[in-house]
């Protein structure tokens, strides 16, 4: 369990700095017609400024917003790619 894992020091929690948190409340403003919420924007705002790759499976914000001066947001696993249930 990722929660497990993470009290463990498996993985480590981040949170955005105050400069990705303040570009996650811009891309909510950009994007209020898409519905993006706080969580996804903020994984958004921090992708674009440590240029990270982004781990999701709910595709739909990522899908309908785009970083600036990219088509797509960088994803490490494309929609394609997810097995059917």
């Amino acid at each position: 369990m990722f929660g497990r894992a993470l009290l463990e020091g498996t993985h480590n929690l981040d949170r955005p700095t105050d400069a990705e948190h303040a570009h996650a409340l811009d891309l909510m403003e950009k994007y209020v017609t898409v519905g993006i919420d706080l969580a996804d924007a903020a994984v958004m705002a921090m992708s674009a400024a440590r240029e990270a790759a982004i781990l999701t499976w709910d595709f739909r914000h990522f899908r309908a917003s785009a970083p600036a001066r990219r088509r797509h947001w960088p994803l490490l696993v494309q929609e394609h790619e997810v097995p059917a249930p």
